[in-house]
């Protein structure tokens, strides 16, 4: 898939990733989403809260920008206030951690997102995952190029057509590999 660099090739990898992500996850019989060691010590239904929750905050930083001409606005503060939530009930087993969610190195954000998944029926993490895309999908098909291309300070300079595929398609790719293997794995 090549590297998006305007708006319709951004949708197109868009769409083309998420087909292909979801043709992975066919394969998966929905009984076997919660076993454990499918991504390192991951289940799909985490691989799926992890993969979720990075996408939410793409379609979050879209939206705001469509909306309010920035990214980090009013969809980002109210992602924020819900994981800030979830952080101060995660802290109850683990006080070590910070209480501010922007204070939080990768790995223990991860877990987060986990945590916050943890129990969810596959249908249900399923439909999550393709509500994050298809709020991801919507906001980018209304930006304009200029909005897609603008260089934030929050991403080291770098714009929204250059992050976005690392918050999806690029990002499924990274945990589709190891589904699939596993997937190999239980058909030898």
């Amino acid at each position: 898939m090549e590297t998006p660099t305007d708006k319709q090739t951004l949708l197109a990898a868009l769409a083309q990733g998420r087909a292909e992500w979801e043709a992975v996850l066919a394969r998966v019989d929905l009984a076997h989403m919660h076993v454990p060691g499918v991504d390192g010590e991951w289940s799909i239904c985490e691989v799926l809260a992890h993969v979720t929750a990075y996408e939410e905050y793409a379609a979050a930083h879209s939206r705001d920008m469509l909306e309010h001409g920035q990214i980090a606005a009013a969809h980002v503060a109210a992602l924020d206030a819900y994981h800030t939530a979830e952080l101060a009930r995660y802290r109850g087993a683990h006080p070590e951690l910070p209480g501010d969610i922007n204070q939080l190195p990768s790995e223990q954000l991860n877990a987060l997102f986990v945590y916050e998944h943890a129990g969810r029926a596959p249908a249900e993490a399923l439909a999550l995952g393709r509500s994050a895309y298809d709020a991801l999908y919507s906001a980018v098909s209304q930006l304009g190029e200029d909005s897609l291309a603008q260089p934030h300070t929050l991403f080291n300079g770098r714009s929204l057509v250059q992050i976005l595929p690392f918050q999806s398609y690029r990002h499924y790719q990274k945990h589709a590999q190891a589904i699939e293997g596993w997937l190999d794995a239980q058909h030898a």
